[in-house]
């Protein structure tokens, strides 16, 4: 992924661990659907984000298309 980075944070100050992935829950030529799931360090279950669908009707879903569903997805679990 061109341009990803992770920040370490200050582990002093307190932060912990944030293990995040990505759920593909349903995909074709046109859409795909996913949503983050998320936990912290020390838990068992992790909480999921809201189901975001990405899709087109005049062509197939391209690579080029991870880019702006990525930026969806991001949105999506930095409003919880």
């Amino acid at each position: 992924m061109t341009g990803a980075g992770v920040r370490v944070s200050d582990q002093a100050a307190g932060a912990g661990i944030l293990l995040v992935a990505v759920e593909w829950v349903r995909s074709a030529d046109t859409f795909v659907m996913a949503r983050l799931s998320w936990r912290k360090d020390g838990e068992t279950v992790a909480v999921a984000g809201p189901v975001i669908e990405f899709s087109v009707n005049d062509r197939q879903v391209r690579l080029s298309d991870a880019g702006p569903f990525g930026r969806v997805l991001a949105d999506s679990f930095l409003k919880d």
